[in-house]
């Protein structure tokens, strides 16, 4: 975790006060069987813009010696939170990957949103599919900022399990040692457990778990993952718990578009193909 994300999360712990913390209830969600069922697209490694990003930035050297999946998300989930210091409020002058990164060796600071595109880029150059995942507060329509947050999923091939990583905070979730998801994350917080890990960088995952749970209550991915391509397609899929509105705006001005609804666990954290 860089210093100026740490300094704005434990403001943030401390603006809400140690006894004012409430555990998040239990998402009302399918987790049984579903008939949904979505096309996602993921980039292959051998696309030249992911060739390109995996030589320039010498991403091999960054997993050299990693012996699984998950250890090789962690040291690119630290790589990327190492190439500069948070901004909330800056934005790049392109959104993908290799520029973002050029940027950023000029001195300039982003958000979470170009954390998790960087991230999701040089996973897949490395083999690793992921995707981005747009988390968002349940006032999202009328909270006029602060309504939402990106962070990455990654499929471990070699365990069969979406992880979730925040690389703006340098963090992969754990919980007991198992590799966990963002709804897995909801839930282990709504139940109140132990054994949630983000990762050896942080010795005490309270305070940066409190500050995540507003986000925790809706969950949007998009059907094209694709990095790099000009083809791009839009849409995506948003999950929703039972009874709760479907957002159609953000943060008040903002449309929601080309956006499916669903409240299928399985047919959000389908196995990529």
């Amino acid at each position: 975790m860089n210093a100026s994300t740490t300094t704005v999360v434990a403001l943030l712990a401390a603006v809400m006060g140690a006894d004012a913390y409430v555990a998040p209830k239990m998402l009302n969600l399918n987790h049984g069987p579903t008939n949904e069922a979505y096309r996602f697209r993921y980039s292959t490694p051998d696309e030249p813009y992911l060739t390109r990003l995996r030589n320039e930035h010498e991403l091999d050297k960054c997993v050299s010696g990693c012996k699984d999946d998950l250890a090789r998300v962690r040291a690119v989930c630290h790589w990327v939170n190492g190439r500069w210091d948070h901004n909330g409020s800056n934005e790049p002058k392109k959104r993908d990957p290799l520029s973002i990164l050029e940027e950023a060796k000029t001195g300039r600071r982003f958000r979470c949103v170009e954390y998790a595109a960087v991230t999701q880029g040089c996973l897949g150059a490395l083999g690793i599919t992921a995707r981005t995942v747009a988390l968002k507060t349940a006032d999202v329509e009328t909270r006029k900022s602060g309504a939402g947050h990106v962070v990455v999923e990654a499929w471990l091939n070699d365990a069969k399990r979406w992880v979730l990583l925040d690389p703006q905070e340098d963090a992969v979730f754990t919980r007991d040692g198992v590799p966990i998801n963002a709804v897995e994350l909801q839930m282990a917080l709504a139940e109140q457990a132990a054994g949630i890990s983000l990762g050896q960088n942080h010795a005490d995952a309270s305070t940066y778990t409190r500050w995540m749970t507003q986000y925790l209550f809706y969950f949007d991915i998009k059907l094209d993952n694709r990095v790099g391509v000009a083809d791009r397609q839009p849409g995506k899929l948003m999950l929703v718990p039972r009874g709760a509105k479907k957002p159609t705006v953000f943060q008040r001005k903002h449309p929601t578009k080309d956006c499916t609804y669903t409240h299928a666990i399985r047919a959000f954290y389908a196995p990529p193909e």
